[in-house]
């Protein structure tokens, strides 16, 4: 910059009044007179030796008073000065300094109270709803405030408080629920938690639909009865049945299951609900079976079997419940021990060779090809592994952090893979986004997706995206968790080289 032109920007600056909004913002906490009188003088002070004597002969402990200033931190100010936020506000807003507001944090605190405590909000709000359900009214209500609409901080809290008290979040829950749902029945029996419920009333609802499929069709054959009504799939009704709360209010059994399929025109009208009535002999049902299940689809299934430890999994619905519980039983304690934060990884991994094909061959490293549905199962079996590990860390429980289309294996709502994450933890400090990486051995590599390439390079400020890495996703005992830094992330990219000679680029030609 030439010399000329900074003489002239230090002329320039002088010539104008010293802006003073710091101080005087400072000054709104400690004497509100002193803060408008200086808001409004117009004549300039002779240097900060002049200003420091003006606020000296008003009584104000200059020394503090722009040392504060110089930080230019409001939150801090009032901290140090041991002021409270309400007060604070008070006097920002008469000497007609904007007021200090914590509207973000208050987002996020709200929302990771509410994450942390889903589940006994659930239980309080079914708790209230008893007396509807056991008369057998519509439940429609209910059902729209599970979602927990209009729950949010109240905006009074933002001239109050700067971090939320739990006692004023559990008040706000409280009060929502008294707002918005019946009073609670002092006389109703005390039911098991929603979650617990839930989990139980999953697998019996898809024992009990695989099942029925092969009575009905042992009935309808036996009797030579056409129909068309017949049960959905094990998943459909299970998924169903949780949505419409059919599985929050008691035990489910394979008869309430018999039920509603009926009700949902999901079993043939002349056939009996009772199983008692229907007569049916262990051959009739075998080859029930036999008839629904074809050959060759048994063939396939077999082969594509996944082995979890020693034992093989199919893919039906009953055969995907038993993997998942296979799953989430006996995590070891090392995994659910991982910490949080991302592993101090070496700068710039030298090159492996075994990653990369033979010379002359081309391109770069391939996985070994494996059937589709074994690949979906080792996607699973991590996504298992992390949600228990993120409960174990954060207290969240799946049902709340898990995002990625998975979680319809576990849960009616539906999942979303195009988020480029596969759970979300709101903590009260940031919005942490975890995608999962899962591989059958050690091998030290990851591939990124279109959407998780987007949102990984393309964070708020109030977010963290780590990678959570899992080997041995299919061996119980050689399992392990390791949690990697954003690739993406500013000075990430030096942890991580890329396995392979190129890079594949799509790319779009204007039209003419």
């Amino acid at each position: 910059m030439p010399i000329e032109d900074l003489q002239a920007l230090v002329l320039d600056a002088t010539a104008h009044p010293s802006d003073h909004s710091a101080i005087v913002a400072v000054l709104a906490v400690v004497d509100t007179g002193v803060a408008e009188e200086l808001r409004d003088r117009r004549e300039p002070f002779d240097g900060r030796d002049d200003l420091r004597a003006w606020l000296a002969e008003r009584g104000v402990d200059a020394d503090t008073v722009l040392a504060l200033a110089d930080q230019d931190d409001l939150h801090v100010t009032i901290e140090k000065l041991g002021v409270t936020l309400a007060a604070a506000n008070a006097g920002f807003r008469a000497a007609g300094v904007p007021p200090l507001h914590n509207r973000d944090g208050h987002i996020r605190q709200f929302a990771a109270h509410l994450q942390q405590h889903r589940t006994e909000i659930q239980d309080e709000l079914r708790d209230r709803y008893l007396t509807v359900a056991e008369r057998g009214e519509p439940l429609t209500e209910y059902l729209r405030l599970r979602d927990l609409p209009g729950l949010g901080p109240d905006p009074e809290w933002l001239d109050r408080y700067w971090d939320l008290p739990e006692p004023v979040l559990r008040a706000r829950v409280a009060e929502w629920l008294g707002r918005v749902c019946p009073a609670p029945s002092p006389t109703a029996v005390r039911l098991a938690s929603v979650k617990e419920l839930r989990e139980a009333g999953h697998r019996t609802a898809i024992r009990a639909t695989a099942a029925a499929r092969i009575m009905v069709e042992a009935w309808l054959h036996r009797s030579a009865t056409s129909s068309t009504r017949r049960p959905g799939a094990p998943e459909a009704v299970a998924a169903a049945m949780a949505a419409d709360g059919s599985m929050d209010f008691r035990r489910l059994t394979q008869n309430h299951v018999i039920g509603w399929l009926y009700a949902h025109h999901e079993w043939p009208e002349s056939m009996p609900q009772e199983t008692a009535l229907l007569e049916l002999s262990k051959q009739d049902l075998a080859k029930a079976e036999e008839r629904l299940t074809q050959a060759t689809e048994q063939q396939h299934r077999t082969s594509v079997a996944t082995t979890y430890g020693t034992k093989k999994f199919g893919h039906d619905a009953v055969e995907t419940q038993a993997f998942i519980d296979a799953v989430r039983a006996g995590v070891p304690a090392e995994v659910l021990a991982t910490p949080p934060r991302p592993v101090a990884l070496p700068a710039t991994p030298p090159r492996d060779p075994a990653l990369l094909r033979a010379p002359g061959s081309g391109g770069g490293w391939r996985a070994i090809t494996v059937p589709p549905e074994v690949t979906a199962r080792v996607g699973l079996a991590g996504e298992l592994l992390v949600g228990e590990w993120i409960q174990h860390q954060f207290g969240y429980p799946p049902e709340t952090t898990w995002k990625s289309a998975y979680r319809q294996t576990r849960f009616p709502e539906d999942g979303d893979d195009r988020l480029g994450y596969d759970f979300l933890v709101n903590s009260p400090e940031k919005r942490i986004l975890i995608e999962v990486k899962a591989t059958t051995d050690a091998t030290l590599q990851i591939a990124l997706g279109e959407s998780e390439v987007r949102k990984a390079q393309a964070l708020a400020a109030d977010e963290e995206y780590l990678i959570a890495f899992v080997t041995h996703a299919l061996d119980p005992a050689r399992r392990r968790l390791h949690i990697l830094p954003n690739p993406l992330a500013a000075g990430g990219f030096e942890f991580y080289r890329v396995a392979g000679h190129s890079m594949r680029l799509q790319f779009q030609l204007p039209t003419p």
